[in-house]
Parts: C-alpha cells; structure tokens; sequence
C-alpha cells in the first residue's frame, strides 16, 4: 500500500484497504474490519469508484448485521 500512496494510486489503496477489511473480518477482528472498509469507502466516494465502492458497502452492511446491529446494516443497504 506504501507505494500506491507515494505514486498517488487512490483507486488501488482503495482496493487494498478493502481487502484488508476482508482478511481482517475473516480473522475475526470485526472492529478493524469496519475501520478499513471506512476508509476504503471514503476514498471511493472521493474519486468516484462506484463500484468497489458498493462492494464496501455490501461488505459492510454483512458486518454490522452480523454484530445485530440491524438497523445500521439496512441503512448501508439502502
């Protein structure tokens, strides 16, 4: 991620920080999880990447339905 930030790849540390978000929710460290696609979201909304963005998003909603926050999961649907 170190050299897409310095070559000022947004859409590619989007990317990673998705998949990061992956691994780390498939460790169970659900937290962390939802931080990285947060970020990851934010940078797609900056440069338009709608559809890693709605990845994120899926990806998201997943997490927060899984911790019963439901409401919220909806939301991100939506």
């Amino acid at each position: 991620m170190e050299i897409k930030e310095r070559i000022g790849n947004i859409e590619g540390k989007a990317v990673t920080l998705h998949c990061l978000g992956i691994l780390y929710a498939n460790k169970g460290e659900i937290d962390q999880a939802i931080a990285l696609y947060n970020q990851s979201l934010e940078l797609n909304e900056r440069i338009g990447n709608v559809q890693t963005k709605a990845a994120t998003l899926h990806q998201l909603g997943i997490l927060y339905a899984n911790k019963g926050e439901i409401d919220q999961a909806i939301a991100l649907y939506n």
